[in-house]
């Protein structure tokens, strides 16, 4: 029964390894297919029938804790560049300048109106 629960514990904290490896690489197209394994892998170690150490709980919690950090941290990461193209294309569209009272303003340009000719 020990074995059974030694290699559930161990596909446990791969499979968390795993994760956090996709996560850090940024190949999260695969992260929605990869939530089947995380369970299977759970669903294991509770097959397994045996009640778990404090040591094993804390390594486990641990490695949740930190990939649920990485997914935080991604999610920011990803909100942050959205906001940036859209910055992007807010300036593509208009030219930035101040008025008369020093506020930031954006002037519209008609692509029409604008000569690339030398």
């Amino acid at each position: 029964m020990q074995n059974k629960k030694k290699l559930a514990i161990a596909h446990v904290m791969t499979t968390l390894e795993n994760e956090k490896e996709m996560i850090m690489n940024g190949r999260l197209d695969n992260l929605e297919s990869f939530v089947q394994t995380k369970i299977s892998a759970f669903d294991a170690l509770e097959a397994s029938k045996t009640s778990l150490s404090y040591e094993e709980m804390s390594t486990i919690e641990e490695a949740l804790e930190r990939n649920q950090s990485l997914y935080i941290a991604c999610m920011k990461g990803i909100k942050s560049g959205i906001k940036k193209i859209e910055e992007i294309k807010q300036i593509i569209n208009s030219l930035p300048t101040y008025g008369k009272d020093g506020k930031k303003l954006l002037v519209p340009i008609e692509k029409n109106n604008i000569s690339f000719k030398a």
